[in-house]
């Protein structure tokens, strides 16, 4: 074989197998990027999520503490909340959202209404 076509070919094929890995190299790198970016986008929403509920239970705990909860619409927000949460959250979280309202608030309001 032809030392000049020798050296040709490796040189083609050293320049392609360079290329296949730099393109490579920053595919996955992008793809990396990209699943760390959205990872952090879905736990900003559950923050943000979560501390909507955590304000909205503050309140609606504040109201039952100083009787002015006279009706279930006053917990409408926390359910609401917990429907939100229901679309992003497990259903652990879920549970223990639920429990958060049917303990507190509940068990306030009718401690409350045993002592009026």
């Amino acid at each position: 074989m032809d030392t000049a076509i020798l050296s040709a070919s490796a040189g083609l094929i050293g320049s392609l197998i360079g290329g296949v890995s730099t393109f490579a190299a920053s595919w996955l790198t992008q793809r990396r990027m990209l699943r760390t970016q959205t990872i952090m986008q879905h736990a900003m929403q559950r923050q943000a999520l979560y501390s909507d509920f955590i304000v909205e239970a503050s309140k609606r705990l504040t109201e039952a503490w100083n009787h002015q909860a006279e009706g279930p619409e006053v917990i409408a927000g926390l359910y609401s909340a917990v429907a939100r949460m229901r679309l992003i959250s497990s259903s652990e979280i879920i549970k223990r959202a639920e429990q958060v309202i049917h303990l507190n608030y509940c068990s306030l309001c009718r401690s409350q209404q045993n002592i009026r």
